[in-house]
């Protein structure tokens, strides 16, 4: 991130993807999209992103989200990345309810499980540099989600 960009990048991507989602939607849902976007991103989900394949840092403090998510896992660090991007359930509820889409928040566990994949599969395709293919893929995800509400 430039030296000029303070704090988290997550402050500047929300506003973006609310922007850019603008492009293909009506401006309700382009807003609503931006807070899903910012809610979804709040929260820590560097703990599992390794998906059980790095050790853990005993140094790293644990949230009580983080905390949570590990109890209901049992352990299972795919368990535990789908349920943080579960999370995402209420602000797809949010955009369906702005686009007159109740069901959209149906969405939310494949959305989840597609995160989990493509966490998987970019670990299986480069495992010395998985994070930017996941990273990369998410945001495809994200796109799709943007095109398709």
């Amino acid at each position: 991130m430039p030296a000029w960009l303070h704090g988290r990048p997550l402050w500047y991507v929300a506003p973006a993807v609310g922007l850019l989602a603008a492009l293909v939607q009506p401006w309700p849902v382009a807003a609503s999209l931006a807070v899903t976007y910012l809610l979804w991103g709040l929260f820590a989900w560097g703990r599992w992103f390794d998906l059980g394949r790095l050790p853990i840092d005993p140094f790293r403090p644990i949230d009580a989200l983080e905390r949570a998510i590990g109890a209901v896992s049992g352990g299972s660090d795919h368990l535990a990345l789908f349920l943080r991007h579960v999370l995402i359930l209420p602000g797809l509820a949010l955009v369906g309810f702005v686009g007159g889409e109740p069901w959209l928040s149906a969405v939310a566990p494949f959305f989840a499980a597609l995160v989990v994949a493509l966490y998987e599969a970019a670990w299986r395709l480069s495992p010395t540099a998985p994070i930017i293919l996941a990273e990369i893929g998410v945001g495809l995800l994200w796109g799709a989600l943007i095109l398709l509400v």
